[in-house]
């Protein structure tokens, strides 16, 4: 989001945690970024991603609409990196949806289950809470396979609030679940949603 103090606007921060470091994504980054969502797990479960990832993709991603985002003031992306080491290697990718209050995280494969993802959520989440004054709640939208997403969303407090479809790349209709911080209630299993045609949610085909 495009930030405003004594008629000076501000550029994207660098936000710090005990053990991470979050920043905008630089051209330095593209070609980690491209082979961390070669992951099978990374692609079936952020949607925005998705199959047959390319490099031209992950150009695009930081070079056009990482800016864009922040320029429209529309959220922010941040580059998950870790202090051990020196803050140069990208482990993943954390951000925030505006005004929708929506988070997103991708982490690489041999870094999660390390509590990274909660850090440097709860960063972001601290970060929004200090400057944007108006956000109303935090979102969380999870496909209902994803049982690592819904963990961390309990963690951190998210409770489930609805369902809601929407098309992935391919134009085939999933099923997410969605959350909201501080309310809503506890989060269905997969295996007990039902779909409109009265079986389970479809994930992406």
């Amino acid at each position: 989001m495009r930030l405003m103090r004594d008629n000076v606007e501000m550029t994207q921060p660098t936000l710090t945690t005990d053990r991470l470091v979050l920043s905008a994504p630089t051209g330095d980054d593209v070609a980690t970024i491209y082979e961390l969502c070669q992951d099978p797990i990374i692609q079936k479960f952020v949607i925005p991603i998705g199959p047959n990832y390319t490099i031209d993709k992950a150009e695009t991603f930081v070079n056009k609409v990482v800016p864009m985002i922040w320029d429209g003031a529309h959220g922010a992306e941040f580059a998950i990196r870790r202090k051990h080491d020196n803050g140069l290697v990208l482990i993943g990718m954390a951000g925030i949806s505006l005004p929708s209050g929506e988070l997103g995280l991708w982490l690489s494969e041999k870094h999660r289950g390390e509590g990274y993802g909660r850090e440097a959520i709860t960063a972001v989440m601290d970060w929004v809470t200090e400057t944007a004054k108006t956000l109303e709640h935090f979102a969380w939208s999870v496909l209902p396979e994803n049982n690592a997403s819904i963990r961390l969303a309990q963690k951190l407090g998210f409770g489930y609030t609805q369902s809601r479809d929407i098309q992935d790349q391919h134009g085939n209709t999933v099923t997410l679940l969605c959350g909201a911080l501080g309310t809503g209630s506890e989060w269905p299993s997969y295996a007990d949603l039902p779909t409109r045609s009265g079986a389970r949610p479809e994930t992406s085909k």
